[in-house]
């Protein structure tokens, strides 16, 4: 079964650590809450990363960490993909993609890309009913520049990858682009499209792979 859809969207790169640096257009409508992230909701994302960074036996001293993310937006918060650029100076140290599903549930890779910025990992996470926790992802992840550009292509033997791609241009903290997010993009209605599009899948026929404990994930 083919299906393919393609959604207009707001993604913001920041810096963990000066999260309290944003613009004043910005402060007022958006935030970036750790409870919304792996980890301790009583300590800060930065803290959080650089403590997942350690526990896989990564030195976190002085690295410069973006996100790359969805805020809590009028709040709610929904974030299907999250990614950490963890970089000491201008040399890439490693990439952290964070998934999040529909049940609640957060599941984070640690990426160690090549020099063409990919990846490869072991799907541990339930995040479509419509595929079980079998599969590798192979992720293209380089840093945004003036574009960005984020792959996520999920492998199974004997079928056709499933595809996910992210594009963008890079635009200023503005208020009117702030508007902008808010009326073409909020977290809420991310969440509704995902469910609308299972719904369209299930009405084709396709078959639901029920969830199991073990693919839970790790709830915060």
């Amino acid at each position: 079964m083919e299906h393919e859809f393609s959604y207009r969207g707001y993604w913001w790169l920041v810096d963990v650590d000066h999260l309290d640096e944003l613009p004043p257009p910005a402060r007022s409508v958006v935030r970036f809450e750790s409870r919304d992230y792996c980890g301790d909701p009583n300590a800060s994302i930065s803290t959080n990363v650089r403590e997942f960074l350690r526990h896989s036996g990564i030195d976190a001293t002085g690295l410069t960490i973006r996100m790359l993310t969805t805020p809590r937006q009028l709040g709610y918060s929904f974030n299907p993909i999250t990614v950490f650029y963890c970089h000491r100076g201008d040399d890439p140290v490693a990439v952290i993609a964070e998934v999040h599903n529909t049940y609640g549930d957060r599941q984070r890779y640690l990426l160690r890309p090549d020099a063409n910025d990919q990846s490869e990992t072991s799907k541990r996470l339930y995040v479509s009913p419509f595929y079980d926790i079998s599969g590798e992802y192979r992720i293209h992840s380089p840093l945004p520049t003036a574009s960005l550009l984020l792959s996520v292509n999920l492998h199974r033997r004997g079928e056709p990858p499933f595809v996910a791609v992210v594009t963008g241009e890079r635009v200023p903290i503005t208020t009117r682009n702030i508007a902008a997010a808010l009326a073409i993009g909020t977290a809420l209605l991310t969440s509704a499209r995902i469910r609308r599009q299972g719904i369209t899948l299930w009405r084709k026929g396709l078959e639901i792979h029920p969830r199991s404990r073990r693919s839970e994930g790790v709830r915060p």
